[in-house]
């Protein structure tokens, strides 16, 4: 038979023993910072490109515009990668306005 008292003491001693080792739940665990937070692989995933040869957002919304109506149905969510290979090297786009203007025809840049 446990009194009490011997039970009260045995959650003392576990408690003071995890808290009592001199390792934090921090030291504990594997260290990772000299681990790399990400990979980046190559794949050959098919990707539809939206190829930037002058930044203009009206002549943009216009493009947008005629394309998206030819063929509504496969743009629905279509994911872009934007290739700004063609733009001249100072030419300056503001990406938060491209990529609202790709979001309001359903066009996804990844």
């Amino acid at each position: 038979m446990t009194s009490s008292s011997s039970v009260n003491q045995f959650k003392d001693v576990t408690h003071t023993n995890l808290h009592d080792s001199g390792a934090s739940p921090q030291q504990d665990q594997p260290k990772k910072n000299n681990q790399p937070c990400l990979k980046l692989k190559g794949s050959l995933v098919p990707m539809t490109v939206l190829e930037l040869n002058h930044y203009n957002p009206e002549q943009i919304e216009k493009d947008l515009k005629s394309k998206t109506t030819q063929a509504p149905g496969f743009f629905e969510n279509l994911p872009v990668i934007i290739d700004l290979d063609k733009l001249d090297e100072y030419e300056q786009v503001p990406f938060d306005t491209l990529i609202t203007q790709c979001l309001n025809f359903s066009i996804k840049p990844v």
